[in-house]
């Protein structure tokens, strides 16, 4: 992969990297529902052999997303160096990327590693069962025949004794096991659906955006590299930027004009926050100047505005593109679900 993008040096090349890394996160959030489907099927601390197989099938696809990853991140890194130089801050920020991309390829290795030791354990405890069985059908066929009476019947009887206690035991093993985890699982699934709901609830309550969009945000925030509460923060500083304009205040309108976004209607009233702000999401995006475009921004989304450079170069199509895609995906509760996970989770504090 990476040897497609090593031609293309500048900004131009710097785009298609970051499309391309783009990409690959979201095949992470597709492998990610995978192992929360898994972690829906057995308990975390379960340590079976049916259910550290499913978690490490889906580990050894994420290792392999992974590496890919990281090939394309040293790629993208070189193409920064030869393009922008070594202490430039866009060849700096892939370096972060590979290094924290080399870190989560290490735990995910020391986990798979971890889980293929709990097989082996469980298999050799498996075989020292077996053997233990084995014994003790030789100690009745033993006995069997020092009975000269029923000598053949007590070694036939070493056999069934062997058989079905071996079938009965890991029969009562694995029915006890589903049973438990099945329970656990649904449990377990209530507890983090209330959880969810009570942070979606909250953050709407403080942001005052409706949880369906909330959800949406979430959803993609998570996809472009910005943390929600980021995303959040510098929504509620626009909003009094706005209000900062309305009032007049002469630096204000100097910045929103600089990038040809109104604040007003034609009538003087203030219009939708969340329409003005993707406006400018994507009047920042077109500011070439770095410095000037960090700049504008602090002025008008606050001091963690540099932290949203990623969502600045994604823009506003990228993230309705998303927002759909997590209601497609289902990511989007409904209100009725939320109010009564809520509830759920306001008994269980």
């Amino acid at each position: 992969m990476a040897d497609n993008f090593g031609l293309k040096l500048g900004i131009e090349g710097e785009k298609e990297f970051k499309k391309a890394l783009g990409d690959i996160n979201q095949s992470f959030k597709v492998l990610g529902s995978e192992m929360k489907l898994v972690a829906s099927q057995f308990d975390k601390n379960d340590q079976s052999a049916q259910a550290l197989t499913a978690r490490n099938t889906v580990l050894t696809k994420e290792i392999d997303a992974q590496k890919q990853k990281i090939e394309m991140l040293r790629a993208a890194l070189q193409n920064a160096s030869e393009s922008f130089g070594e202490n430039d801050r866009r060849t700096q920020s892939w370096q972060v990327q590979l290094n924290n991309a080399e870190a989560a390829l290490n735990d995910m290795e020391r986990e798979l590693q971890q889980n293929n030791d709990a097989l082996d354990k469980a298999s050799d405890e498996f075989d020292d069962a077996e053997k233990q069985a084995d014994d003790f059908g030789d100690e009745v066929e033993d006995a069997g025949k020092q009975s000269e009476d029923a000598g053949s019947k007590f070694e036939k009887l070493g056999g069934i004794c062997k058989a079905v206690g071996v079938a009965i035991a890991a029969s009562f093993a694995a029915v006890s096991a589903a049973a438990v985890a099945a329970g656990k699982a649904l449990v377990d699934m209530a507890v983090e659906g209330a959880a969810y709901a009570d942070t979606v609830l909250t953050e709407s309550t403080v942001t005052g955006i409706a949880t369906d969009k909330l959800q949406e945000y979430m959803y993609a925030a998570e996809l472009v590299d910005v943390s929600t509460e980021t995303l959040t923060k510098s929504m509620a500083k626009q909003i009094k930027s706005m209000k900062s304009v309305q009032d007049g205040s002469k630096t204000m309108v100097a910045t929103y004009d600089a990038l040809g976004v109104s604040v007003t209607d034609a009538n003087g009233n203030l219009r939708d926050s969340d329409t003005v702000y993707w406006e400018l999401i994507d009047a920042l995006g077109s500011v070439e100047n770095e410095t000037e475009r960090d700049a504008l921004a602090m002025q008008v989304l606050g001091k963690s505005a540099q932290e949203l450079n990623p969502l600045i170069e994604a823009g506003a199509g990228r993230m309705k593109e998303l927002g759909d895609q997590a209601r497609e995906a289902g990511y989007v509760v409904s209100d009725e679900m939320l109010a009564a996970y809520g509830a759920l989770d306001d008994n269980l504090q």
